[in-house]
């Protein structure tokens, strides 16, 4: 297995971990542990809202991904950005748009071969498996063949895996509106 992926795979178990609730650390750095429960009851617990994604803050990728380089350019960027919304505006090779045919997963799933050959000539990357069954509101994919092009807001709701070597990446489209300009 190559670095990159133990280094993709340690990152997973790291996410993992948290969202299970398990912590790494005792305490985490810079901050004191409580030293006294306090019992009275007039105290308000403090909420701080989480900040909403703004346009210019969500990540943003950009470009051809059928070569390999695209390929893994793209797969980097995505596990870079789990649980995060991110910008796409990809354009898909030939390639990618036959196996697209080829392998249909459902009807509310578009499935984008992200698979390459690595140095040792095993197969690693992923495959993109967009769910359209929330709706497909402000989800833009051009299938003609001068442009073969997807264009959307993405939440990338999760990375399992590998499985032989291949990640799967799970997204869903988000409107617009949601994201704030």
């Amino acid at each position: 297995m190559s670095g990159n992926i133990l280094a993709r795979i340690a990152k997973i178990a790291v996410i993992s971990f948290s969202v299970a609730g398990v912590a790494c650390s005792p305490t985490p750095p810079n901050v004191e542990k409580p030293s006294a429960v306090n019992t009275s009851s007039n105290t308000t617990p403090i909420s701080t809202p989480s900040p909403k994604a703004t346009a210019s803050s969500v990540p943003l990728f950009e470009g051809k991904i059928g070569d390999q380089n695209g390929k893994k350019k793209f797969f980097d960027f995505l596990s870079d950005n789990e649980r995060k919304v991110v910008k796409v505006d990809v354009n898909l090779s030939d390639e990618q748009m036959e196996a697209l045919k080829k392998h249909p997963v459902g009807e509310k799933t578009i499935w984008i071969n992200l698979t390459y050959k690595s140095s040792e000539g095993v197969d690693e990357g992923a495959e993109l498996l967009i769910d359209l069954s929330g709706g497909e509101k402000d989800f833009y994919f051009d299938e003609r063949s001068t442009s073969q092009r997807i264009q959307s807001y993405l939440k990338i709701v999760g990375i399992q895996g590998p499985q032989m070597g291949i990640f799967s990446v799970r997204a869903m489209p988000v409107p617009i509106e949601s994201v704030s300009q």
